[in-house]
């Protein structure tokens, strides 16, 4: 034990005497003890030993910033960059520094010169995408955060961005929706050829769609139109997806149906989502339904990016007397190229309350299953197809059982 004391004490003298030793020191004392003063202080003494060591210098500057001694923070990235132009750490740090003060279009310059020496550089090509939203000149961020993907650097931070600044980035989008639906009663113990059971007769479903840019966020003008139990109804929707900040934005949609037995009379719904660190996204909400009673729901979503993939879990939570019905399910996405290029599957344990090819009104949530998988596929990144195929399970009364399968196609224009 005297042996390991002696060694460690004259391993420590080291340590405090030598520029990388204080270094170590100054680092320990930043991350673990969380003492900037004396990190600063330990740093300082190696920079006295080894003024050119530009690794201490970048890190003074960045203790400084966490101690918002911005001044002086600005003065160590500077000397950084002035010794040696292709620190790729250096300008990391220097426009970091920019970006919490809110300095954008500086921080967006220190970035771009950094790029010019590093263009290599992905943590560069990061911030630039970040700087870029922040600015709210989403084409130029989402062109960015494209070319970053398809260099190679499509991880989970990259792909939650891409998604992200997907509809922010186009000035429009026109989208055309055309869904067939057909019944299966086999299990039935009824026949559907009298009036009574004119709802299990095929149904179609279309939609098209407008979406703007505004200065708050993408705004959506839908009509939907549908042929159901041989009777025709229109709906007409409105959707606004307000950016709050980085992190939070909004999702407000009203919408009004010319048919009780084909759309409900009313529809609105709002929700609150989330961008969070590690690739993680969240959803909590409302919605609301009127066919000939209030219906109101809660929805909660999670979902995390992991490589190629997102994985999420939704559920929806109706009132019902005392108690809730319950619906839940579980989504896999799988990302080949861009934003607008995957595939997809969701299971659920009960109804989509919120599909609009489903009138929920008629069917009962508790005792149904159901599962999609979806495609899209872009087309030079403004002709977008997709293709969708469902299969809903319910139980009705008096023992009956039917099965509802949807083929749908889809195509959607955007104009950058």
């Amino acid at each position: 034990m005297p042996v390991l004391l002696l060694v460690s004490g004259v391993i420590h003298a080291q340590d405090t005497t030598s520029a990388d030793g204080l270094f170590a020191a100054a680092r320990e004392a930043a991350y673990e003890q969380k003492n900037n003063t004396n990190a600063i202080r330990l740093a300082k003494k190696a920079l006295a030993i080894a003024p050119a060591y530009t690794d201490v210098v970048v890190f003074t500057g960045r203790v400084y910033a966490w101690s918002k001694n911005y001044d002086s923070s600005l003065h160590y990235m500077q000397q950084a960059i002035a010794a040696d132009h292709n620190n790729e750490d250096a300008y990391i740090a220097y426009s970091d520094l920019e970006m919490w003060n809110a300095h954008n279009e500086k921080a967006l310059a220190v970035t771009e010169e950094g790029l010019s020496y590093v263009p290599a550089s992905r943590e560069l090509l990061i911030r630039k995408v970040k700087i870029l939203a922040a600015m709210r000149r989403y084409l130029e961020a989402y062109t960015a955060v494209s070319a970053l993907a398809d260099g190679g650097g499509g991880n989970a931070e990259v792909r939650a961005m891409m998604v992200m600044l997907r509809d922010q980035s186009c000035r429009n989008k026109v989208s055309i929706k055309l869904d067939g639906m057909w019944f299966d009663t086999s299990r039935t113990a009824f026949s559907i050829a009298n009036d009574d059971d004119a709802r299990f007769a095929p149904q179609r479903f279309a939609s098209v769609e407008l979406v703007t840019a505004t200065r708050i966020g993408p705004w959506v003008v839908r009509a939907n139109v549908a042929n159901r139990f041989k009777k025709p109804g229109l709906q007409y929707e409105m959707d606004l997806y307000p950016k709050l900040s980085k992190t939070f934005y909004m999702y407000l949609n009203a919408g009004y149906g010319d048919h009780l037995e084909v759309f409900p009379r009313w529809r609105a719904g709002t929700s609150l989502f989330a961008n969070l660190p590690h690739a993680y996204e969240a959803e909590a909400g409302v919605r609301y339904l009127y066919y000939t009673n209030d219906i109101f729901f809660y929805t909660g979503y999670v979902g995390k990016y992991i490589s190629k993939f997102l994985v999420g879990a939704r559920t929806y939570l109706a009132p019902s007397g005392n108690k809730f019905s319950n619906t839940t399910g579980a989504t896999i996405r799988y990302y080949f190229g861009g934003a607008d290029d995957f595939v997809n599957l969701v299971v659920m344990k009960g109804l989509p309350i919120d599909d609009r090819r489903i009138n929920v009104d008629l069917f009962n949530a508790g005792t149904s299953r159901f599962a999609e998988l979806s495609a899209k596929c872009s087309i030079k990144k403004v002709n977008i197809i997709s293709l969708n195929l469902s299969w809903l399970q319910n139980k009705l009364p008096y023992n009956r059982q039917v099965e509802q399968y949807q083929v749908g196609i889809g195509y959607t224009k955007r104009f950058l």
